[in-house]
């Protein structure tokens, strides 16, 4: 009041920082101040000083769970999707850096016609740590499964031809069974 003038003096006063560093959990951390009294600042004894320890707050690191690019050909049975984890630190695994377990869900099936199918990943939190806390925020992101073409073997399955009958128009005579996955000719036993 008036005329007081505080001027802080590194040497008498100091704040009081917690031991954190990069390897620290996700939480909040008091900070405090020392020596801030009236033995250190005499103009301190007109006042009543209360002292509010200040906080720092450490984050949670994004975690990046990709549920994957997967290819398989045409006939074929399904992958297997498994997450792709990325931002992991100090030692972390998915283990015990996440609860849940990863649950995939794509609309192919081993018969699924060729495209491109979306793949969705849920299933997985982040644990909370010691101080209430979460080291990581969780993102889920979804993936691909692009299913191929098969390869057609042609092959004749039965008699030989006849070497004086005309040539068959491949286009018109030949038939491809989904089931086996052969062009059949018409001479051929399918």
């Amino acid at each position: 009041m008036g005329s007081d003038t505080l001027t802080i003096d590194e040497g008498k006063s100091w704040f009081v920082l917690p031991a954190v560093d990069e390897t620290s959990p996700a939480g909040v951390y008091e900070v405090a101040y020392e020596g801030l009294d009236e033995g250190n600042y005499p103009v301190l004894s007109n006042y009543i000083l209360w002292q509010q320890p200040g906080l720092l707050t450490i984050g949670p690191r994004p975690l990046i769970v990709r549920a994957g690019e997967y290819t398989k050909v045409y006939g074929d049975p399904l992958p297997d999707f498994a997450p792709i984890y990325s931002g992991l630190v100090n030692g972390d695994t998915s283990e015990t850096a996440l609860e849940g377990a990863p649950a995939f869900a794509c609309d192919a099936a081993a018969d699924s016609d060729v495209g491109s199918y979306p793949v969705e990943l849920a299933g997985l939190a982040c644990r909370e740590n010691d101080l209430g806390a979460y080291n990581y925020k969780v993102y889920m992101l979804p993936g691909t499964l692009e299913i191929t073409r098969r390869p057609i073997i042609i092959t004749p399955d039965g008699p030989d031809p006849d070497p004086d009958a005309p040539e068959p128009d491949p286009v018109s005579n030949a038939a491809i069974t989904k089931a086996t996955d052969k062009l059949c000719w018409p001479w051929a036993t399918p």
